[in-house]
């Protein structure tokens, strides 16, 4: 029952996933600098499970948003991942790993 109920939060968060990646798409886009985000995105990242949402980012995803900022706005918006938290395609060899919860710092898995 309770892997019932784990497979029913992670279904749940891809709304919010398809939330933070319309509504923040210009802070978390590959192309370009990090563009610090605006209030809307704030409070739309304020309202979602950000480490749910790392998950669920595939490599579709990864061809427009950049996982690394994602951890970066998340962190900006005082919902940093803890410690060893992954975002992004486990498959692909760019996959970021959360290894400090101060500022962005990221070691890539190979």
């Amino acid at each position: 029952m309770f892997t019932t109920h784990k497979a029913w939060g992670d279904q749940d968060c891809y709304t919010e996933k398809r939330n933070v990646l319309t509504v923040c798409e210009q802070t978390i886009k590959n192309i370009g600098d990090y563009i610090p985000p605006s209030n809307i995105c704030r409070n739309v990242v304020r309202g979602s499970d950000m480490a749910c949402v790392c998950r669920k980012l595939n490599h579709e995803d990864e061809r427009t948003i950049s996982a690394i900022k994602l951890v970066h706005l998340a962190s900006d918006c005082g919902k940093p991942l803890t410690v060893g938290s992954e975002c992004g395609n486990k498959l692909d060899s760019a996959a970021t790993t959360a290894t400090s919860t101060k500022g962005i710092s990221m070691s890539l898995q190979r």
